[in-house]
Order: C-alpha cells, then structure tokens, then sequence
C-alpha cells in the first residue's frame, strides 16, 4: 500500500505546475512595497526570504528594513498571475517583465512608495 501511495503523489507532483507572476513584499510598518515577477513565484518567495534571512538580498534598503524590524513585519504575496498554459507559445520571461512594470505602475499611481525604485 506504501508503494502505491509513493507512486501517486510523485504522480501529482509531476503534474502540479509553476505559478507564472509577479511577487509583492509589503513592509507593513511603512506600507513600501517590493516587486519582483517570476516563471516559478513560490520558489522566487522562497529563494527572497532565504536571502533576506542570510543578508544577502540584492535590495540594500529591503534588506536594511528586513534586518531592523525583523521578519514578522513583512508579508508576501503572490499580487498578479500568467495562466501557464502550455498549449499557447507564450515566452513566459518577457510576460512576467510586463507584469512586473503593470504591477510597479499601478501602485505607483496610487502614491505607494516602493523598494524597487530607491537607488542602492
């Protein structure tokens, strides 16, 4: 019965596709956002929270943020997603760049200060 079940979750697995999209950070202390797409936006969550905890994120001001107030004062999001249809030739890169700058755009429209525009 083990065997059976170790087959049919690797079966489901196999079959679980990435999410295409853009990643927002929100400090939620000062309300500044971060802003970063990608074609698999679970592991871009993961691979973000490993550089922030290891001082290694490539935003100086995020991560001086990060390490002043602590985790617990940012969230993370999955803010806007690319239906990944493998049926349609998309170049899911260039789709999530676009997303990005609507995503930038927007929030920028609204007067939300971001991370992504601070000079590091």
């Amino acid at each position: 019965m083990e065997k059976s079940l170790r087959k049919q979750v690797k079966e489901e697995i196999k079959d679980i596709k990435p999410i295409v999209g853009v990643v927002l950070i929100k400090n939620i202390l000062n309300n500044k956002i971060y802003v970063e797409g990608s074609i698999n936006a679970n592991a871009l969550i993961n691979r973000m929270k490993f550089m922030l905890n290891s001082g290694q994120f490539e935003n100086k001001k995020l991560q001086q943020d990060w390490n002043d107030i602590g985790e617990t004062h940012f969230l993370f999001e999955i803010k806007s997603e690319i239906i990944n249809d493998q049926t349609i030739a998309l170049n899911y890169r260039k789709e999530v760049l676009k997303l990005k700058d609507t995503v930038l755009n927007e929030f920028s429209l609204l007067g939300v200060c971001n991370y992504n525009n601070i000079e590091v």
